[in-house]
């Protein structure tokens, strides 16, 4: 009578020691290079997150961390929205626009890159373009007051004071800015 406790195994294919050695070799030296462009852009990061650091450095330092191995942040944020910023800093709104551009591609669903998308975009006239990200970005964060505030502005800037009132009044009583913008719109 056979134990049940007893089981044998049996590989029904044999493997080489040899192959099996070379495929732990390339993913030990894939793991390698992944790790070290992991490394670099988050030591080049953590200077970039300093406000204190010069904007030449950033943009320096940014370019620097991009690689194809490491193209977000350790919370998600796409490198090119960094860069975004810091052009946008500087007023240069057809470079900001094409970091946020690039950012909206490798996250999409991050709002903070549609808004900022769309504020570009509003810099240079380009007001459907605005529109559209601004409503995407409402889409996925409804009680965010900046980017409430900034549709109103945007279809005040439009001349449709209606659907500029309307947003204006979805704000929070407690939003700073939204007296004044009521007055403008001729409310208050």
């Amino acid at each position: 009578m056979k134990n049940d406790n007893q089981y044998s195994f049996k590989l029904p294919l044999k493997i080489d020691g040899r192959a099996l050695l070379l495929l732990a070799l390339a993913g030990l030296s894939l793991n390698l290079v992944l790790g070290y462009h992991r490394y670099r852009g988050e030591k080049a990061m953590r200077i970039v997150y300093r406000e204190s650091t010069p904007d030449a450095e950033k943009k320096r330092l940014i370019a620097h961390a991009k690689s194809p191995f490491f193209n977000l942040d350790h919370v998600g944020f796409p490198l090119s929205w960094y860069a975004g910023i810091v052009s946008n800093g500087e007023s240069n709104y057809q470079q900001a626009q094409a970091h946020f551009t690039e950012a909206y591609q490798l996250n999409p669903y991050n709002y903070k890159v549609l808004t900022d998308l769309a504020s570009t975009n509003g810099q240079l006239k380009n007001y459907d373009a605005a529109k559209k990200y601004l409503l995407k970005a409402h889409q996925i964060n409804r009680n965010n007051q900046v980017i409430i505030f900034n549709l109103a502005v945007l279809y005040y800037n439009l001349k449709n004071r209606q659907a500029a009132i309307e947003w204006a009044n979805k704000l929070s009583n407690t939003y700073p800015r939204k007296r004044e913008l009521l007055q403008r719109l001729g409310v208050q």
